[in-house]
């Protein structure tokens, strides 16, 4: 059987402004309504590849804002705790996210304007992607291609491709099980919500993974 090599993938994002700005809750649910699905993706999800190697308590901008611009904490946790992947139309994101603070201000009420430069700005992106240098033909390989992979490889293998690929599925696992009659391995790879975790992290979870493996399977 012929294995069609993994290309390793490098991945570009550049912020574009969008002139939209919001001073408190009320003022963002108006803007979350009338932004491009691109500033959701943005805020949502490129906040990983922004971070990378840290970690930390918010994982997406609306969260980190919330808590640190507004001061509110429990609207803060809330957002936190969304993973966007339970979704896979970003307009069905947005109405969770509309949601969550609907209820917030419903339930909670609370401090609602911050206080002036602290104001959330609405980013589109745009992005790229190119061939990195690495590419594997083996699950070794694979390994020692991760090891040394930019981590903007691992966002976009796996936080890119839940956007792109059908079904809940990551790149990498989708090589290995069109490539690899490993079931076993495919299931540890896809049984994890990489969202809340750093690229790094991430990166490193993997591997182990790969060194279970590959001494029992793989000489």
């Amino acid at each position: 059987m012929t294995v069609e090599p993994f290309i390793f993938k490098d991945y570009v994002a550049l912020e574009n402004p969008t002139g939209i700005r919001a001073a408190g809750l009320s003022e963002m649910q108006v803007c979350i309504r009338m932004v491009d699905d691109n500033v959701i993706y943005n805020h949502m999800i490129l906040s990983h590849l922004r971070q990378r190697r840290q970690r930390w308590e918010y994982p997406n901008d609306f969260a980190k804002w919330a808590a640190y611009s507004l001061n509110n904490f429990v609207v803060a946790e809330a957002l936190a705790n969304y993973s966007p992947f339970e979704r896979k139309d970003m307009s069905e994101i947005r109405d969770d996210i509309l949601g969550i603070i609907d209820e917030h201000m419903w339930n909670h009420g609370g401090r609602d304007v911050v206080r002036q430069g602290w104001e959330f700005y609405f980013n589109g992106c745009t992005t790229f992607a190119f061939d990195g240098a690495c590419r594997a033909n083996n699950l070794r390989e694979l390994r020692d291609g991760l090891e040394k992979a930019n981590l903007s490889s691992i966002y976009y293998h796996y936080f890119e491709a839940f956007t792109r690929q059908e079904g809940e599925v990551d790149d990498i696992s989708f090589w290995i099980e069109h490539n690899f009659n490993l079931p076993g391995l495919v299931e540890q790879l896809r049984g994890w919500d990489f969202y809340f975790l750093s690229l790094d992290d991430l990166r490193n979870k993997i591997i182990r993974v790969l060194n279970h493996y590959l001494p029992k399977d793989i000489e």
